[in-house]
């Protein structure tokens, strides 16, 4: 993944009724299939593509609201997982990656937060005769599908489709980034917890700009960065773990840019409410 991506992501809400070419989505769909990890080469998620823009829109029609006037996409990504604290990581470390591959096919994404228990209930009435699978799913879903995914969780899902050219679309999607504060993106100083201990290096600088960027699933930009002698510890608020994996994502993609391995050793430690993920060596 290109680092000149990283800059061109951004959370849309607003989207065109151009649907999403077969050959794109059949792209994404090849990505989300061998998605990088984050370690654990055995964790593996369930990836459900749907491109049925008014049955996504009878799914999201409770969250239209609280994400201000939502607009359901033409494609939206399920992604679940196994119902653990350190796949939570991993989740949103590939998720994020399947983002940035839309954002490189120019199309626009947001993340939303979910309810796992009524997406199953919607996913179970798809199973009934009363629609056609072809019609809705982009990848394969029947009822044995449906039962393997009943002790997994969902606790995103990704809008994915063209941004609205529309004047007052973009008018309105920009007053709800700034509203949801989208575009105040903390320092790079702000993130680290010992800065004024610790001298931060022009490259790790640079890093450091491009991980911020990452979209938090929560809007709450909560990753935290720890200063040592061989490089960072990276680690976030309690409870936003899947944030943190995309966070890593962007923290990976930066590093290799600029020429640094991205090797990660896991360890657990909680500070106040930081919860430590691992150290990365910058040396």
């Amino acid at each position: 993944m290109k680092l000149s991506v990283i800059p061109l992501r951004k959370s849309v809400r607003r989207y065109s009724d151009k649907a999403v070419e077969k050959a794109t989505i059949d792209q994404l769909v090849a990505f989300s299939r061998e998605t990088p990890s984050l370690g654990n080469e055995q964790i593996k998620h369930d990836f459900i593509f749907a491109q049925n823009r008014d049955w996504i829109e009878q799914l999201l029609h409770s969250y239209m609201l609280s994400y201000g006037k939502l607009i359901a996409a033409p494609c939206l990504l399920l992604p679940f997982y196994d119902d653990h604290t350190d796949v939570e990581y991993e989740f949103g470390f590939q998720v994020e990656h399947i983002v940035l591959k839309a954002t490189e096919l120019e199309l626009g994404t947001c993340w939303i937060n979910v309810d796992s228990d009524q997406i199953k209930k919607v996913l179970h009435e798809a199973t009934s005769d009363e629609y056609e699978f072809k019609d809705i799913f982009v990848t394969p879903f029947n009822k044995q599908f449906e039962i393997n995914l009943t002790n997994k969780q969902i606790h995103n899902a990704i809008l994915i489709g063209y941004p609205s050219t529309k004047r007052m679309d973009r008018v309105i999607n920009n007053a709800i980034r700034m509203e949801c504060k989208a575009n105040a993106r903390k320092p790079v100083e702000s993130i680290i917890v010992n800065s004024k201990n610790k001298p931060l290096s022009s490259v790790l600088q640079k890093i450091l700009e491009h991980a911020i960027l990452a979209p938090s699933s929560r809007n709450r930009q909560p990753w935290r960065i720890r200063l040592t002698d061989k490089g960072f510890d990276v680690g976030g608020f309690d409870g936003h773990r899947i944030d943190l994996g995309i966070f890593i994502a962007h923290l990976k993609i930066a590093m290799q840019h600029f020429g640094k391995p991205f090797k990660i050793t896991r360890f657990t430690e909680n500070s106040k409410d930081i919860e430590w993920f691992g150290s990365i060596p910058l040396k």
